[in-house]
């Protein structure tokens, strides 16, 4: 799926940027979305000096995932972005059509939103980014990033074993929504 990053910190981002830009693919690989996303880094100072300040918000008229990168490690900042690509996700498949209004406590008030966010939450925050992980460090470095020469390891393709491994976690993000979201 198409996707776009733009750096609008103002500041170099080149850690964070090369993991988004190995992160995005696979997200799209794992998750079912139809419309490109925009992802943005944003610096806001005064946010990062406020210890609730936000971290990343998405907008569902834009599909624009914007997050802020300051005194942040990049992994954070990549849980961030998998979060907001869950609302993503759940805005191409019309969730966002049918939340109502919302407040400042929407989590508490909206049982739909809540769902949605316990969502974001558990795949973006947890189980994709972990994936993603498990993904990378069984991929062969690149001649760049390699620290002395190895022979990489034979990968195992085949659609059989993609289909399993999606089907698999999808038992279990649906079985762990049934137990922590309340209906």
């Amino acid at each position: 799926m198409n996707y776009s990053v733009k750096n609008k910190t103002g500041q170099e981002q080149s850690d964070i940027l090369v993991l988004i830009h190995k992160f995005m693919p696979y997200a799209s690989s794992q998750l079912d979305y139809d419309k490109p996303v925009r992802v943005e880094l944003l610096s806001d100072p005064n946010n990062a000096a406020n210890p609730l300040g936000k971290t990343a918000f998405y907008n569902p008229e834009t599909f624009t995932i914007s997050v802020y990168t300051d005194n942040r490690h990049v992994k954070d900042v990549l849980r961030s972005i998998s979060h907001e690509l869950i609302h993503h996700v759940q805005n191409c498949r019309g969730d966002f059509d049918k939340i109502g209004p919302f407040g400042e406590n929407y989590i508490q008030t909206n049982p739909h939103l809540r769902k949605m966010e316990a969502e974001a939450y558990l795949l973006g925050n947890g189980f994709l980014v972990r994936f993603f992980e498990e993904h990378m460090r069984n991929q062969p470095l690149q001649e760049s990033e390699k620290k002395e020469t190895k022979k990489p390891k034979e990968e195992k393709t085949g659609n059989i074993g993609v289909d399993y491994n999606r089907k698999r976690k999808q038992i279990v993000a649906d079985e762990l929504m049934k137990r922590w979201v309340k209906k």
